[in-house]
Parts: structure tokens; C-alpha cells; sequence
């Protein structure tokens, strides 16, 4: 069972961050730690509730597939993804729905 309070936490916490007039470094190196803390407990992957935030503060970057650095070594599984399946998927994980992912084909998120 995850412990949401600590999602909530970091959730919170990463708007808060998103919001502060600190320079854009110093607020990716709070969502690095934040994250990091969040591995400390029984969380599941949280990342894609708030993939928006995460790219316009430049934590997450998407890539096309076939730039992914397994790609050349694994073009038939990267070809066989079902990638709206795949968000939606984990969309019903994160109990929110991100109609902007859906929009986003055939990317790979890379968190710094």
C-alpha cells in the first residue's frame, strides 16, 4: 500500500516549488531531492501526475523513441508499443487523467 501522505507531500511540495521566484537550476536541484526523498518510502511512481510541471521547469525532458538510448538494441519492442495504451495505463495508476500525454506520441520522458 503506498503511503500516500508522502506523495501528497512531494505533490504539494512540487507546486510550491513550481510557484517560488527561485532560478530555474536551483528549482530543479529541490525536485531532484524531492524525488529522491520520495524513494525513501512505499510510494509509487508519481512523475506523470504533475509531467506539465516537470517539463516546463525542464526536470523532464521527452524524446522521440527512436532517439531512446535502447532504441538500436531494441527497435522491435520500441516498435510494438502501444504508447496510448501504455499512458493510459499508467494515467488510471496516478487516478488523474492527463489528456495532454495522450497527445504526446511516441515520446520517452527522461527525468534529470
Amino acid at each position: 500500500m503506498s503511503m500516500h501522505e508522502i506523495e501528497g507531500l512531494v505533490e504539494d511540495s512540487v507546486h510550491a516549488v513550481a510557484k517560488s521566484q527561485m532560478k530555474q537550476a536551483v528549482k530543479r536541484d529541490f525536485l531532484y531531492n524531492l524525488y529522491r526523498f520520495q524513494t525513501m518510502f512505499d510510494t509509487g511512481y508519481t512523475h506523470f501526475r504533475l509531467i506539465d510541471t516537470l517539463l516546463e521547469l525542464k526536470f523532464t525532458y521527452p524524446i522521440p523513441l527512436e532517439k531512446h538510448p535502447d532504441y538500436l538494441d531494441n527497435q522491435e519492442f520500441f516498435k510494438a508499443l502501444d504508447i496510448e495504451k501504455t499512458i493510459g495505463f499508467l494515467l488510471k495508476l496516478e487516478r488523474k487523467v492527463n489528456r495532454s500525454l495522450l497527445k504526446k506520441k511516441r515520446m520517452a520522458y527522461f527525468c534529470t
